[in-house]
């Protein structure tokens, strides 16, 4: 029996370290899987202090912003952001002590010198027990392209509206009229609130 006891006792110890053998290979797949996620991201996921001191950032954030890991990791959030945006970090951060989270555009630089403008989503947290900050941050130089066009076709339009020499008369669904440029007030004699 006391032979026994002790084959149980041993095959109990044996079954308890595969057991956290099994769990620790187990946590040790799903960090290998949620940091392949976090490199195939489509945005600059970082982790920062309180200093702006990277502690992480994934493989969109080294390639958007054109330094290798090594080099972005050595950078500080104050030698990425331009003048307009480094004077606000320490407002934003914190905006984001206080209540938690926030989003806000800023522009950083890239090692070639071009401009980055990015959306940041952050928000606080705790990374191997110190305070810190999570941001998420997606490129919108397209958009900024895209928002720039349409102010220069408005503008465009704007200019050849009320320049041209023909009377141009906009009216409403319901036959209101709601615009009219120089050249309509002109040739009918009327302003735009006398043909409302």
């Amino acid at each position: 029996p006391a032979g026994l006891a002790q084959t149980a006792h041993v095959l109990e110890r044996a079954r308890r370290t595969w057991t956290l053998l099994r769990d620790h290979r187990q946590a040790e797949e799903q960090i290998r899987v949620l940091s392949g996620l976090l490199d195939v991201a489509p945005a600059s996921i970082t982790v920062h202090d309180a200093q702006g001191r990277f502690l992480y950032a994934n493989q969109q954030s080294f390639d958007l912003h054109g330094y290798t890991r090594e080099e972005f990791l050595a950078l500080t959030l104050h030698e990425l952001d331009v003048a307009a945006s480094e004077r606000l970090i320490e407002a934003r951060m914190r905006e984001l002590q206080k209540i938690g989270q926030a989003s806000f555009e800023v522009e950083h630089v890239r090692k070639d010198g071009t401009l980055l403008p990015l959306h940041v989503h952050g928000r606080t947290g705790q990374w191997r027990g110190q305070p810190v900050f999570f941001s998420v941050a997606l490129d919108i130089t397209t958009r900024r392209q895209v928002e720039q066009a349409l102010r220069q076709s408005e503008e465009k339009y704007r200019t050849l509206f009320e320049t041209m020499a023909q009377g141009v008369v906009y009216q409403n669904r319901t036959g209101a009229i709601i615009a009219s440029n120089p050249a309509a007030e002109r040739i009918l004699g009327l302003t735009l609130d006398q043909m409302s």
